[in-house]
This record gives structure tokens, sequence and C-alpha cells, in this order.
């Protein structure tokens, strides 16, 4: 039968060719070879065998033998539960990072920050992971900033169309000023000043919202004050921090000097980016037509134009300004371009529709307002010029018959 290396070794101590490598006395032997057969530690030789030694305990002790196998494979598996927990969690999260970055890249950006918020919370709970959890945390707050620069631009452009709140009045007039104060506070986020472009959108395009967002909420809140004094410090003081944000440029020194007077000087210097030159003269050709300058606001829309052919706002307000200035031909060349850049936007149509009105063209007229109306139901001014011009078309039609 097979011997354990315990016994062994006792047997080897007990041939020992050395004296005093054998046992003191037969007690001692009787005493090692019965705590063998009791499945108990030697005391005589050295216990060797790790295999022996779990063997005799788990003949001494059967139950806590099961106990133990049974805890062992306990952990075991909820080892390997938690590993596969862990791993499903990690595939989800780099799921989400994939798909976010998608709806990112596709300017879906309510999408983009869900999905990306979904795949780090996922995360969280997960040991590890650092690099991923970076990862997701750096496109999460891309989607944000990516998010704000978006909505910041689409409502700098609805107050474009509405010159800049002109057509705005009571609570609406006070929500475009808050949303003016709320965007103003959150300037350095939006310009990020260590990238060149935010979301796809250039620094320089942002800036330029920010100076129409300057020029507005100076409008908007001079319309709101009861004290005329009290508008121009709050104006002047706002002008400081846009020269401090922007840099000093011809647009807010004009704006100065409308509020306070030629004398007055900004405070800040230093060197900062120069805003597109197109753009300068709209803003310019603006600050012009608010100060009834209509013919200097004309000439700056015209150099935007020059700058830049396709700008859609440059062609835009040249038309506005041309309209206001009897020069029908002009207007309709500039509105035809803004049809053609923005065949959506129901404003184009409006707008070419007064100026076909007023050379005499009452068809092509109409059709336009059809056309605002069918993009923007909501355009009072449309439907009202539309139903004073078809009773001006039938009292022409009635006079012609008599």
């Amino acid at each position: 039968r097979h011997v354990t290396r315990g016994l062994a070794d006792v047997l080897a101590k007990c041939l020992s060719p050395n004296p005093d490598g054998r046992y003191a006395d037969a007690q001692s032997l009787a005493d090692d070879l019965r705590r063998h057969l009791a499945n108990l530690p030697l005391r005589g030789v050295r216990n060797r065998s790790l295999a022996e030694r779990w063997q005799k305990w788990r003949r001494r002790r059967p139950q806590s033998a099961v106990r133990l196998v049974s805890s062992t494979a306990a952990l075991a598996a909820l080892a390997a539960v938690a590993w596969l927990w862990a791993g499903q969690r990690t595939d989800q999260s780099q799921l989400a990072l994939v798909d976010g970055q998608q709806w990112l890249d596709r300017k879906g950006y309510d999408a983009a920050i869900d999905r990306l918020q979904r795949g780090l919370d996922a995360l969280k709970p997960v040991p590890g992971a650092a690099v991923l959890k970076r990862t997701l945390r750096e496109r999460l707050d891309a989607a944000r900033r990516a998010k704000l620069v978006d909505d910041f631009h689409q409502f700098v452009e609805r107050l474009r169309f509405l010159d800049g709140g002109s057509l705005l009045a009571g609570e609406r007039l006070i929500a475009a000023g808050r949303t003016c104060q709320s965007y103003w506070a959150v300037r350095d986020r939006l310009l990020d000043r260590d990238s060149q472009t935010i979301a796809g959108v250039s620094r320089a395009s942002v800036q330029a919202d920010l100076l129409d967002l300057v020029l507005f909420w100076i409008d908007i809140g001079a319309r709101l004050a009861a004290d005329d004094s009290e508008s121009a410090r709050r104006a002047l003081a706002l002008l400081d921090e846009a020269e401090a944000t922007l840099g000093p440029n011809e647009v807010l020194r004009r704006t100065r000097r409308l509020r306070a007077g030629a004398d007055s000087a900004p405070t800040t210097t230093g060197s900062h980016p120069a805003l597109p030159a197109a753009h300068e003269h709209n803003a310019l050709g603006r600050v012009l037509l608010r100060a009834n300058d209509e013919r200097g606001a004309l000439t700056e829309f015209r150099r935007a134009v020059t700058e830049q052919p396709q700008d859609f706002w440059a062609n835009y307000y040249r038309g506005r300004c041309a309209y206001r200035l009897a020069l029908y031909p002009e207007a309709l060349n500039s509105f035809c371009v803004c049809v053609a850049l923005a065949p959506t936007h129901a404003e184009c149509f409006y707008n070419r529709a007064l100026t076909y009105a007023a050379l005499d063209r009452p068809n092509a007229a109409l059709r336009d307002y059809d056309r605002a109306l069918q993009l923007d139901p909501q355009l009072t001014a449309a439907a009202e010029n539309r139903a004073a011009l078809l009773q001006q078309v039938g009292s022409s039609a009635n006079d012609d018959r008599l």
C-alpha cells in the first residue's frame, strides 16, 4: 500500500544510521504512530507534505471541510459573477462612449449627453477603469459645452431676426434680457480659450455672437430701464466687460460714444484676436442704424457684403437698410440672396414680399407672404400685410373697371 510522506519520515528516523537522529525512546515513537493514526500532526519529524496535512485536517473535521469547500465555491462563484457584472458594465460604457461620440458628431447634443451620462453612471461602481471613466467625463463635458454653444448661437440668431429685441415687449422682453445675462455670465466657457474651435464652431464666430449679445442686451436694458442715467451706467459697465473679453474694437467704441458721449474712453487695454471683418461691419452698421444714421449703416452693410458676398446677415441687414431708404432694387437683390441661403426662414420671404409690394409686383409679393406663413403661421406681420395687399389689389381692380 501507499506509504504517506509523514509515515515514511517516521520510518526513516527509526532507521537513521546516526543514533542522535533516531527517536529518543519507544514512547516518542509510539506517540508519533498514534498521532499518525489519529490524523494529527507528527511531533518527532517535520510535517513536510501540505497535502497530507490537509487530508488529516479534513478527516479530523469533516463538517468544517465541507463548509470550507462550500465557502470557497461560493466565493469563487461570487467572484465570477462580479467579474461578469463588471465586464458587462464596462462593455455598456464603451458602447455608450461610441454612441455618444456619434451623436456628438451629428450635433445631436441632447442624445450625446444622455448616452455619455448613462455610460459614466454604469461605470461608477466598477473599480478601476480609470482611463475609460476619464474619457467619458471628457466627452460628456465636450457635449455639454457644444450644446451650450449651439443654444447660445440659436438665441442670438433669433435676436438678430427680431432686430435685437425691438419687436419684443412685456414679459418676452424681460425674459430675453435675463437670457442675455445668463449667457454673458458663462462667456469664458463659451469662448473655451484652450481650443480654436468649440463644437465645430470657430472661436471667432463665438466672439461675433458675444459682441451681438452685448449690443442687444444694452438695447433691451435701455428699453426696460426706468432711469436713463442708470441705463447708461449699466451699459458702460457692460462695455468695459466686453472690451476685457473681446478686445477693443470700433463697434464697442461707437456704442460707447452713443451711450456716454465722445469723451468716454475704454478702461481696458491689451491684445485680443480681431473679429471677422464682415461681422464687424454688420455690427457697426446696426449701431449706426440705431443712431438713425441710415446712410452710414448702409455703407457698412455694403462693405460687409463685399467682404463676404454669401454671408447671410450681411445681405439681410443690407436689404433691411436699403428697404428703409427706398432703394428697393438693392433690397430685392439682398433678400433674394437670403432666400437662397436660408430657404426655411419665414423672415426672408416676408421681407422680400415687402420689397416686391414696394416695387408694385403684388403677385410675387403674395406668393412670398404665403410662403412665409407656411413656414411660420405665427408671423402675424405677414398675415396683416398680405391682407392689406389683397385689399389694395382688389381696390385697384375695381378702379380699373370703373
